[in-house]
Order: structure tokens, then sequence, then C-alpha cells
């Protein structure tokens, strides 16, 4: 495997940029979350990945405890992709920086859900491969920093993909991206573009 900052395993799904990404919000949202709350506090991360219901405001502060939640859904989501063992996620947790019993927490969750975590990773890469894109819609956010982290400012662009798969059944698919992996996309963008116009001529 490949390591990105220590980080051994999910860096094979992540870029290096979303490995660091996942860093930060992890810095920032550690500490809202008591050790006594955290299982109930992943469960509920995996909640939010299938679709449910979860409460953020029950665990503190929004601010602080989103970055955590997505980053733990980074994590989650890109570790049943790779079908990681249980012990591969405690290291990386470990390596993103949480403490070795709340890295052993998310690796438990992460076990016991497993079934629920490859499903979801599944459909959302299904949502993808052979879709088309019908409409779509954006928006700006800032990731501010904690109390105890002055210096996480981070814009990101939250698309929101309207697709029609090869059946023609519609979906969304949403998309985060940072100000790097925004330049990435208009990059690409513009080299799509310009080969759309070579072969048009």
């Amino acid at each position: 495997f490949g390591s990105v900052g220590g980080v051994m395993f999910i860096a094979e799904r992540l870029a290096s940029s979303e490995v660091a990404r996942v860093k930060e919000r992890v810095v920032v949202g550690r500490a809202a979350v008591g050790q006594e709350k955290l299982e109930k506090f992943v469960h509920g991360v995996v909640d939010r990945i299938s679709g449910r219901s979860f409460s953020l405001q029950a665990f503190g502060a929004s601010a602080a405890t989103l970055p955590l939640a997505e980053a733990l859904e980074s994590v989650l989501l890109a570790a049943a992709g790779l079908d990681l063992t249980k012990d591969q996620v405690v290291k990386d947790c470990v390596a993103l920086g949480l403490s070795d019993g709340a890295a052993a927490v998310c690796g438990s969750v992460f076990e016991s859900r497993r079934d629920e975590l490859s499903a979801v990773a599944g459909e959302r890469a299904a949502a993808v491969a052979g879709a088309s894109l019908v409409d779509f819609d954006w928006s700006a956010r800032m990731i501010m920093s904690s109390d105890n982290v002055s210096t996480v400012k981070e814009p990101v662009l939250i698309l929101t993909l309207d697709v029609a798969g090869e059946n023609g059944k519609k979906k969304q698919v949403h998309v985060e991206l940072n100000s790097a992996q925004f330049d990435e996309l208009l990059s690409s963008c513009d080299d799509i573009a310009s080969t759309l116009q070579r072969l048009s001529v």
C-alpha cells in the first residue's frame, strides 16, 4: 500500500489533498466529542452515510462536530470501498490524529456495520458509472475554526449533481471539493472543452 502522511490504507482511495483535509477536520473535532459518547457518535455517522437522520447538536456545537463527522464519513466509506480490515481502519484513524482508544472505537463500529457501509459505497460508485449529467447546483461554505484550533479555515464547494443512469432513473450525487480540487476540476473541464472543440471541427 502507498502512504500519505503516515496514512497507509485509505490513501489508496483518497487523494493526498483529501487525506490532508480529513486530518485537519479530525484536529478540529476530536476534542468536541467525549470518549463516553464517541461510539454513539460514530454509529450516528454511519446512519448519516446511509441517509438516516443524525443530530450533531446532541454532541455539542456543530461547528466543531461537523468536521469530525465529515472526516469519519470519508474514512469509513473509503475503508468499505477498499474492503479494509478492522486493524487497518484503526491504524489509519491513529495516523489521522485520533487517540488509540478513539481509533479502536471507530474500528469496532466499522466492523459491526461493514455490510451496510459496503452497500452504500457500492451504490455511490454505481450511481456515477454509466450515468449522464442532467442538471447541477452548487453552494459555497467555509469550514471555520474551533475554539481550540484558530488556523483551520477552509472554503469548500458543494456540488449537487442530478444524474440519470442507463435505465433513465435519476439520482442526486453530492460532491464536496476544496480549493485545490476545484481548481483541478476546472482544469479538467478546460481540457474536455478543448478536446470536444477539436473533434467538432
